[in-house]
C-alpha cells in the first residue's frame, strides 16, 4: 500500500520548488503555489495576511482536508516546531566559535564554581555574557 494511500495525502506530482511545494503556472513568469490553489479551489478566499498550513507536513500534498488557514507566526512556529526551519544553530551557525564540546566543558568548569563568566569567556575567545547564556541555557539550547 503506498504512503498516500495510508496518510490520505494528494501528492503534487508537477513541478515543485525547492522546498518541495507544488506550484503551477499562472501566467508569464508567474507561479502559485498548489496547496494554496487547493485550498482556494475547495474551502474558499485565503485572506492577504493568512497562509495556508499542512496538517501532514507533507509540503506536496494538496489534500484540501489536510489544509488550514493560519497567519505567519502561527506558520513559523509550526515549521520551527517540525524542525524545517531555516536558522542555522549551534556548530553550524557561520559565526560559531565554540564546538559542543567546548560548550558541555564551559557548562562543567562554571558549575565547579571557580570560574566567572567572564574568565570562562577569555579561555575560550568569547565574550562573558555568551558565556552566561550558555550557562543559562539561552544558547545550545539543543546540548543537555
Amino acid at each position: 500500500m503506498s504512503y498516500e494511500a495510508l496518510s490520505g495525502c494528494h501528492l503534487w506530482t508537477g513541478s515543485v520548488n525547492k522546498f518541495g511545494y507544488g506550484k503551477l503556472n499562472v501566467g508569464p513568469q508567474k507561479w502559485k503555489l498548489a496547496h494554496r490553489i487547493s485550498y482556494e479551489l475547495n474551502k474558499g478566499k485565503i485572506l492577504e495576511d493568512k497562509s495556508v498550513l499542512h496538517q501532514c507536513d507533507v509540503p506536496s500534498c494538496v489534500n484540501p482536508d489536510h489544509l488550514y488557514l493560519g497567519d505567519y507566526k502561527q506558520n513559523a512556529l509550526d515549521r520551527e516546531k517540525r524542525n524545517r526551519g531555516n536558522h542555522v544553530f549551534g556548530e553550524n551557525h557561520g559565526r560559531n566559535k565554540l564546538s559542543s564540546q567546548s560548550v558541555y566543558k564551559i557548562r562543567e568548569q562554571y558549575k565547579t564554581g571557580k570560574f566567572s563568566f567572564r574568565q570562562l569567556g577569555k579561555i575560550y575567545g568569547v565574550d562573558g555574557k555568551t558565556i552566561a547564556d550558555i550557562v543559562r541555557n539561552k544558547l545550545w539550547k539543543s546540548l543537555h
